[in-house]
């Protein structure tokens, strides 16, 4: 889809305070948030709770105490930042992050635009620490699955409606099965290393 938004609702924030902060899980996934846009650390912890508390709904554990590695799938990046890269996507307004996909899905490196979080968080009164956790975990979605990766429902959907809010709200937006079966098997350590060439995807 060419356009795309990201929503979220206030309660998530109460829900992601019951999940730990590192999730023990036989399957995890390290990802480096590296802040250029001069976020506050309030608001990414904020937001990293998020992001594990709907990477666990899918039984996979989130690391962020590791510095990215270049060569492996269990290691990715996350950029915030107020800069787009040069990308036909990237240059639409309502696009809220990007994942460098490769050319059969999957990557290493995704971003997320800060500036038009937080108008966005502002634009529907919401804190901007639950809308950066959405748009991570649907960009880090992008880096696990295959194409294609967005789906009709769940947390994987392009656009996201007045049900899903209330499906958030309930603790119940999250990635299919068939995406978590498929995200666990693809981080499994059984499962050697690939990366391929980069192509752009929100």
């Amino acid at each position: 889809m060419a356009h795309i938004s990201f929503i979220a609702v206030a309660a998530f924030a109460t829900m992601v305070s019951q999940v730990s902060a590192q999730t023990s899980r036989d399957v995890t996934v390290a990802l480096e948030i590296r802040n250029l846009a001069a976020a506050p650390d309030t608001v990414l912890d904020g937001a990293m709770r998020g992001v594990r508390a709907i990477f666990d709904r899918a039984n996979i554990g989130v690391e962020s105490d590791e510095p990215f590695q270049i060569g492996g799938r269990r290691s990715l990046l996350v950029i915030v930042t107020d800069k787009r890269p040069k990308s036909r996507l990237a240059s639409d307004p309502l696009v809220l992050g990007l994942a460098a996909e490769g050319v059969e899905g999957r990557g290493v490196i995704a971003y997320v635009f800060y500036d038009r979080a937080l108008q966005y968080a502002r634009r529907h009164s919401l804190p901007l620490s639950v809308v950066i956790a959405h748009v991570i975990a649907h960009e880090v979605g992008h880096l696990l699955l295959p194409r294609p990766s967005h789906a009709d429902t769940g947390i994987m959907k392009g656009a996201w409606t007045t049900i899903d809010l209330m499906e958030a709200q309930a603790g119940r937006f999250s990635f299919l099965p068939e995406q978590s079966e498929s995200m666990r098997r693809y981080l499994s350590p059984a499962r050697p290393p690939e990366i391929d060439g980069e192509m752009a995807s929100n």
